[in-house]
């Protein structure tokens, strides 16, 4: 009996390595994102990584493994196989439904293959043949060839180690060169664990933007002098220099600039284990908005303006809170295929909020104060 147990468990164990590296080619999928941002589709981005999954279910050279299985490669894994990131999107565009595919070389983080398709009826059943048309086209053809090209060529290579001769003979002059390159960044053989990614948000997003309130414009309502209308300027300006030496501290990024932008690119293959943060990151939760506050002499908030990508705009039943769609953040994050991108805008923005008030409230204006807040407590302090 104890035999019979052995041999199943090695037969089990033989079959599990093979699913691990017996392919040729191993497909990481990522669920495909809905850019209709309509609740109802969203099935599909999940459906398009089971489909894929099930279709190379019984495939010699091909197996498919949700985007969860990618924080488990090493680098046996890499060197003898061939590996893919497929990466895609979908949603309606000029009456028409479009998929949009990449398939991804884990290697060097570069684009295999790209396509977008186009349906004038959903028919999710041909969606999904197309989708799998597609990726065999690019992976099952082309990739095999290639694979089977370099592992019948590799048998005919002559290696020499030579790491340590070059480290013995690097010149002074090289490694002084070498130190005085930035334009490129901390591509070590490392991650980012959740826990410095997260520190790293806290703080670039914490304090962003240098704040100046001018002077208040005040007109009395020509068609009814008991009203008064007042304009409140507000100018925002990223601190470059700050939000750049804390980008730094990270390590793992590239760092380009226009006349418009600075722009940091940090990669994803340094945030496998980060991907709920970055989840929140692209979706904007951590988007810094204004909340000005106009106060009495007290203290007491007369009114309390949020200012940010809220669905209506209007005073609250109370009066005191109310909420505009003015502000127009200098940052963006965007969700690239083989990065986490920041875009800082270099130059300012100036707000104006206006309002019409009873004279007797005007008059009770005494200060104005501002504070810009994460997207997130902002929602919730509306609540």
């Amino acid at each position: 009996m104890k035999r019979k147990v052995a041999y199943i468990l090695s037969i089990v164990l033989i079959l599990l390595l093979q699913g691990l590296y017996g392919a040729k080619i191993n497909l990481y999928v990522y669920p495909f994102a809905n850019l209709d941002g309509d609740a109802s589709i969203d099935w599909i981005g999940s459906s398009f990584v089971e489909f894929i999954i099930q279709h190379y279910r019984f495939s010699k050279d091909i197996v498919a493994y949700d985007k969860t299985k990618l924080e488990e490669i090493d680098s046996v894994v890499i060197r003898n196989t061939r590996n893919y990131v497929i990466d895609g999107s979908y949603g309606h565009y000029d009456g028409t439904f479009k998929v949009n595919i990449e398939v991804i070389n884990i290697v060097n983080w570069q684009i295999e293959g790209k396509t977008t398709l186009s349906f004038k009826n959903i028919d999710y059943g041909k969606i999904f043949e197309s989708a799998i048309a597609y990726l065999d086209s690019v992976v099952l053809s082309e990739n095999r060839d290639e694979f089977e090209r370099r592992e019948r060529s590799s048998e005919r290579r002559v290696e020499r180690k030579i790491g340590e001769e070059i480290r013995k003979n690097i010149t002074r002059n090289f490694t002084e060169r070498k130190k005085g390159y930035v334009s490129r960044s901390g591509f070590q053989n490392a991650l980012i664990d959740p826990g410095e990614f997260k520190a790293f948000i806290d703080k670039f997003f914490g304090d962003m933007y240098d704040v100046f309130i001018e002077k208040p414009v005040v007109r009395v309502d020509e068609r009814n002098p008991d009203f008064a209308k007042i304009e409140i300027g507000v100018r925002y300006k990223l601190k470059l220099s700050q939000l750049e030496n804390i980008v730094k501290k990270l390590r793992f990024y590239e760092r380009y600039e226009s006349e418009i932008y600075i722009t940091y690119k940090i990669p994803k293959r340094k945030l496998f284990s980060c991907y709920e943060l970055q989840m929140e990151l692209v979706a904007g939760h951590y988007n810094p908005y204004p909340v000005i506050y106009i106060m009495d002499k007290e203290g007491n908030n007369l009114y309390v303006i949020y200012d940010g990508p809220f669905e209506t705009e209007g005073k609250s039943e109370s009066g005191v809170k109310v909420v505009v769609n003015k502000f127009k953040p200098l940052i963006e994050v965007v969700d690239e295929t083989a990065y986490i991108s920041f875009f800082l805008r270099k130059e300012e923005t100036l707000v104006i909020y206006k309002f019409r008030v009873r004279s007797d409230v005007l008059l009770k204006f005494e200060t104005v104060s501002i504070e810009v807040l994460p997207e997130k407590l902002i929602y919730n302090m509306l609540k």
